[in-house]
């Protein structure tokens, strides 16, 4: 064999881990040597840094393709990094190969691989490299394997001056279903290009990166989309921010479910492929419908009856959404199919809204009841936030490690925050502004005084870098300034961005109706309120609506034989979230 001078990477993580700066040319070499071996049909399946070595040239060789020792007993080691290759038969189905700290969750479970299996062992030695410690670590094999397959990672451990995009291709290196992992080791590759240190960072350069925007506006029945290039410059204007528009119309018979409560009709996948929108639950085909962007036909989702509030997986191939006939939180391919009921026993599904981070896991808001985290799998929801005065809502993904977004509102002012989803301290970002979005170019896009707003934001400092500007779009802005019933808004990493504008009936007088058992109606007059919520008193003879006017929240009874209303309670100026 050849002789390969150098040292392993073993060898020059026993000094300390790497800095970022020095990390990134060998690693953008060890995925260029995996990306020829997997273009060869060769999958490596024990990559580890004993198997990577460092010439003094500083290139990268990587070692030991395809050798695979016998299966033998070995004295235990107490350094699992020369724990023994475990291997038997390593070309049949149900045996176990690799080494165990690297090993990838289907390699645990003794399943059939292929290159994503060296995806994964590519991520725990970048992990390694930065942090010093082994991605998933234990005093037996036992130990680790049961790790792989079950635990998450520790990423608090990075360093905080770790570039966000790093995070990312960390984190979809190692998610433990491999059809949501980096499929190619090449977009790794090319990833981690764009966070080298000496070039400025998308989210530093001001608004002087270009950034794709689409819109998509609900014309009565129907949705119009609008692919927007927005070209933002340094000081520049928003009239010289280039727009343009397409329609798409919907079907008669399955229009957009327009909700009174806070919710989201629309869903777009993270590319900003495909669009998902629920339908009224009283049509008599209420399943989601799905138009992806580069087709011209709307489909229905087999499976998802009675389904609002949906939501995208992080490879855009699952849908999430609350079942409002069940009370739960479920997923489904976006095929359709069976699907997969995640939690139960919400007591308002139809004012919830949730997100599916990077590693799988799930966070969901509660309407007033705070943040929770589910795994991507379901189990027991882990209670994240707990508000007493005040409302968590509207979860939004930031990419790597499983960070959110949310909107914090209460009656003396509302802001964007941010939190881990393994708990942790609450970090502000932004006062007076909601509905914080992410996008891949580096900005984040808020709501602020009615009007949609974009500046520079830095995921891993959780700061925003420098000034906003308003978006010129105004059947945006229209649509953010409607409060009933509520805008829909879904914006997709790119920038793509879908939106239902307020309905032109939006603030019109309501009426109550009372229809007897033999169809006879009779009005009852005007609703006090625009959003109402209704409970009739046990006789029969009262009627009691909640609601907001100028700026207070109350709760009235109308007498329905007098047609006289009288106030019940006052809550104060705790005015509902828009």
């Amino acid at each position: 064999m050849e002789l390969v001078p150098g040292e392993t990477l073993t060898e020059r993580f026993s000094q300390g881990p790497l800095a970022f700066a020095e990390a990134l040319p060998l690693f953008r070499q060890i995925a260029e040597a995996l990306e020829a071996a997997h273009a060869a049909g060769v999958v490596h399946r024990d990559l580890k840094p004993a198997n990577i070595k460092v010439t003094p040239e500083g290139k990268i060789k990587i070692l030991d393709f395809g050798l695979a020792k016998g299966f033998i007993e070995e004295a235990p080691s107490s350094d699992l990094s020369h724990s023994p290759t475990l291997t038997r038969d390593a070309t049949k189905a149900g045996v176990i190969l690799g080494t165990a700290s690297y090993m990838s969750p289907e390699q645990a479970r003794g399943k059939t691989v292929d290159k994503r299996a060296d995806i994964w062992a590519f991520g725990c030695v970048l992990y390694e490299a930065l942090t010093g410690k082994k991605a998933f670590d234990g005093e037996s094999v036992a130990d680790v394997l049961g790790a792989v397959v079950h635990k998450e990672l520790s990423w608090e451990a990075l360093p905080p001056e770790t570039p966000w995009r790093a995070r990312d291709v960390l984190g979809r290196c190692l998610r433990k279903d491999p059809r949501e992992r980096l499929h190619d080791i090449a977009d790794a590759r090319l990833e981690l290009g764009e966070s080298e240190p000496s070039e400025p960072q998308t989210h530093r350069r001001g608004m002087g990166g270009r950034l794709a925007l689409g819109v998509a506006v609900l014309l009565g029945i129907g949705i119009g989309a609008g692919i927007i290039a927005l070209t933002a410059r340094p000081g520049a204007e928003p009239r010289d921010l280039p727009v343009s528009r397409f329609a798409i119309p919907l079907p008669a018979d399955a229009p957009l479910f327009v909700q009174t409560l806070p919710g989201r009709a629309l869903a777009l996948s993270p590319d900003g492929t495909q669009i998902v929108y629920a339908t009224a639950n009283s049509l008599p085909d209420n399943r989601l419908r799905l138009r992806r962007l580069d087709e011209t036909e709307i489909r229905s989702i087999t499976g998802t009856e009675k389904a609002i509030q949906p939501f995208f997986s992080p490879d855009g191939e699952w849908l999430a959404y609350f079942d409002f006939a069940e009370a739960a939180l479920k997923k489904i391919s976006v095929r359709g199919g069976r699907a997969v009921t995640l939690q139960r026993g919400f007591a308002n599904p139809g004012a919830m809204l949730g997100t599916w981070c990077d590693d799988g896991r799930i966070v969901f808001d509660t309407w007033n009841g705070g943040l929770r985290v589910v795994g991507g799998d379901g189990g027991d929801p882990r209670v994240l936030t707990e508000p007493t005065d005040e409302w968590h809502l509207d979860p939004q993904p930031l990419p790597g490690p499983c960070r959110v977004l949310f909107f914090t509102y209460r009656a003396e002012g509302h802001a964007i925050e941010a939190i881990s989803a393994n708990g942790g301290e609450r970090t502000r970002i932004l006062e007076n502004a909601g509905h914080g979005r992410f996008l891949a170019s580096g900005h984040l896009l808020f709501v602020r005084d009615g009007a949609l707003q974009l500046a520079p934001f830095d995921p891993v400092k959780l700061t925003v870098t420098g000034p906003s500007i308003p978006l010129p779009l105004e059947a945006v802005v229209d649509s953010v300034k409607g409060s009933a019933p509520t805008p829909q808004l879904a914006v997709s990493g790119n920038g793509t961005l879908v939106y239902a504008p307020s309905d032109e009936n939006a603030g019109r007088e309501s009426h109550l109706v009372a229809v007897t058992n033999d169809g006879q109606a009779e009005e009852l007059g005007a609703l006090p309120f625009l959003d109402s919520m209704l409970a009739l008193s046990p006789d029969g003879e009262r009627l009691a609506l909640a609601g907001r006017r100028a700026g207070r929240a109350r709760i009235e009874a109308l007498d329905l034989r007098r047609r006289a209303t009288s106030s019940l309670v006052d809550l104060g100026a705790v005015d509902m979230p828009a």
